[in-house]
């Protein structure tokens, strides 16, 4: 894993690429080594690792169920999640964005969390339910450590938020496609029309790149999404889908097939 730097996540010039998300302990916590260590040959911008939580509220269905059998099937921890990380820390190059929840780090203590982190190579931080006033803590904490916070925006962002997050933001720019959670929802759609006002919203304020997430699982959207002239798609629970639906199997190999069959409509 890279050192910080202001490019620190390889987006390449206009171009649109996939950002796999993977939730640790799932078919088992070595099996997520493999799974990173897979990854890391196709040259993704970055990798987001969930650490699985018993309370996962931004998360849909397929994530929550992971997580449920990652904590109390399999027995993983932070810890046991950091194990990992330091076997892994100089064998991949792709830099990896650590997902977790504030009260995770709150009862681990956040800054042996992200002092962690930062010796384990790990190159960013996404918190999506850290509070507002819990922020400049966090990223001051994050800084020294070499660590980028990574900002979320939401369609319900005011203007002046989005003033204030562009001007704070690290790395990239995470924007959620849609209010709901994780996962595919035929009720609640991705609403290309409002994303494509907030990220010209966004591009008035910073060139840092942005990535989309939440609700993004399919060829069809994806062709749609990246036509609105982003930097990322996050593709989380569908991947999720893939590692727990073929545990038996080689699962590395047919998500790797997914990935690539995503990889090749962004050409």
């Amino acid at each position: 894993m890279s050192n910080i730097s202001k490019e620190i996540f390889k987006f390449p010039k206009n171009k649109c690429s996939i950002i796999p998300f993977i939730s640790a302990g799932i078919p088992s916590l070595r099996d997520t080594k493999h799974v990173l260590e897979n990854l890391d040959k196709y040259q993704f911008p970055l990798i987001e690792l969930g650490f699985p939580y018993s309370d996962p509220l931004a998360d849909g269905n397929i994530i929550q169920k992971a997580s449920q059998i990652a904590i109390y099937n399999n027995g993983i921890t932070i810890d046991s999640i950091f194990k990992i990380l330091f076997n892994i820390n100089n064998k991949i190059n792709t830099p990896i964005v650590a997902f977790i929840y504030y009260n995770q780090l709150v009862t681990y203590g956040i800054k042996k969390f992200i002092e962690k982190l930062s010796s384990r190579g790990i190159n960013g931080l996404l918190v999506p339910d850290l509070p507002c006033e819990e922020q400049f803590i966090l990223m001051n904490l994050c800084k020294l450590n070499n660590i980028h916070l990574i900002l979320l925006i939401t369609p319900t962002s005011s203007l002046d938020r989005i003033k204030y997050l562009c001007s704070k933001a690290q790395g990239f720019i995470y924007l959620v496609s849609r209010l709901g959670v994780t996962g595919f929802d035929k009720n609640n759609v991705i609403d290309n029309a409002s994303l494509k006002i907030l990220i010209k919203q966004i591009r008035f304020f910073t060139n840092i790149p942005i990535a989309i997430g939440f609700g993004i699982s399919n060829t069809d959207q994806i062709i749609q999404i990246k036509n609105l002239g982003v930097e990322g798609l996050i593709i989380g629970s569908a991947c999720m889908n893939i590692l727990m639906n073929n545990s038996n199997t080689d699962f590395i190999e047919l998500l790797s097939k997914f990935l690539n069959s995503l990889k090749i409509n962004l050409e």
